[in-house]
């Protein structure tokens, strides 16, 4: 038997928003060289920390074109 539904997996794996730190891959760096925190996964990700403590990863968005005002 499976653990559960195929789908949770691919949920998983799509998701672009967590709640807090605790939800992000282990084994990452934090940097704030753009002047706000991020998180950056060991498979290069970056998430970006919101004001409400969670985190987003945008697959368009250019880490070495961040600034603070450019962040949503």
């Amino acid at each position: 038997m499976d653990s559960g539904p195929p789908e949770e997996t691919m949920i998983e794996s799509e998701s672009f928003h967590v709640p807090d730190y605790s939800h992000l891959a282990g084994g990452g760096v934090y940097d704030q060289s753009t002047g706000h925190m991020a998180y950056i996964d060991p498979d290069g990700r970056w998430w970006w920390q919101q004001e409400d403590g969670s985190f987003f990863h945008d697959p368009a968005f250019n880490a070495n074109d961040a600034t603070q005002d450019g962040l949503p």
